[in-house]
């Protein structure tokens, strides 16, 4: 892949990246300086990869090669130095479809962050999904419906919590927000299993497709015959879910308590990652300053085109 090395995920990198920023005593300043960390690598990593690699140019067929493939000679040593250029071809080209596909895919990020922050604000983040669920685990923290949270509820970020219900529902949902079914329960009829698997308890939700649920985002369908377990689906759909501390959220089973961190966030699933609108806590740290402003610099410079 060459260069391209840069956007291949490297677990330790990320990790290291995350303890750099942890010494801060404030619990929730430690878990959004981690979100910011995720976005800006996101950021930086697009800036990257917006010059894709020279089109390779498909090795020229000598005339004696023409002569003895008209005969049926496809496989006679002379085409040894001509196989081997076509197979270095073919890998430059892979490598070029897959960069053009993460560009792709990396542009239309950007544009859905560029179009929620003019809806909801420039301090709107957005998380690849693997990097959130890495930073959950990573912080005992706990996806659901709002029913599900039981901890509290400042009274400061009702009205915002409010307005993003009213922007997210109906004709006024944003096409780049996606619509999810949300887990009651798991019925497990396996003798072998003994809980659901921890990733459905992080993020209890599946992708709704015109009111019907196939499959969890890692693929597993919601009749798992082979896991031995059933999700059984709450009723309706939303499109906001909360991401809070383990012990400030009903389960689907128990979840160790590893961390005291005290305060959750507002967030929405979109085919880019995760957007994350309102984060309660200590957010005038000014090493949290510091990186919005970096993140904000970055993507108002990125270009699209």
């Amino acid at each position: 892949m060459g260069s391209w090395k840069f956007w291949q995920t490297n677990r330790q990198e990320q990790d290291a990246a995350v303890v750099e920023v942890e010494p801060t005593t404030k619990s929730t300043a430690r878990i959004q300086m981690a979100l910011m960390v995720e976005m800006l690598r996101m950021l930086q990593e697009y800036e990257q990869s917006t010059h894709l690699p020279a089109m390779p140019q498909v090795p020229a067929k000598p005339a004696n090669l023409i002569a003895l493939e008209q005969l049926g000679f496809t496989n006679t040593e002379q085409w040894k130095d001509y196989n081997v250029q076509m197979a270095r071809f073919q890998e430059q080209m892979e490598s070029r479809t897959k960069a053009e596909e993460y560009l792709r895919h990396a542009r239309n990020a950007i544009e859905v962050l560029k179009r929620a922050r003019v809806q909801f604000g420039r301090d709107t983040l957005l998380i690849r999904f693997d990097d959130f669920e890495r930073l959950m685990d990573k912080y005992n923290l706990v996806c659901g419906t709002f029913d599900r949270y039981i901890g509290n509820v400042p009274i400061d970020k009702m009205a915002d919590i409010s307005t993003l219900l009213n922007n997210t529902r109906g004709w006024y949902k944003p096409d780049y927000i996606n619509t999810l079914r949300a887990v009651e329960s798991c019925e497990i009829f396996s003798s072998d299993v003994e809980h659901v698997p921890d990733y459905i308890n992080r993020f209890p939700f599946v992708k709704d497709h015109w009111g019907i649920e196939t499959e969890d985002f890692h693929g597993n369908g919601t009749w798992s015959i082979s896991r031995g377990y059933h999700l059984v689906m709450k009723k309706g759909s939303t499109e906001l879910f909360i991401c809070a501390p383990s012990k400030d959220m009903k389960k689907l089973k128990s979840i160790r308590v590893l961390r005291n961190y005290n305060d959750p966030f507002i967030c929405a699933h979109t085919d880019y990652g995760i957007l994350v609108f309102t984060r309660w806590g200590e957010e005038s740290d000014d090493a949290i300053i510091q990186k919005y402003e970096q993140a904000n610099q970055i993507l108002e410079g990125l270009s699209l085109s």
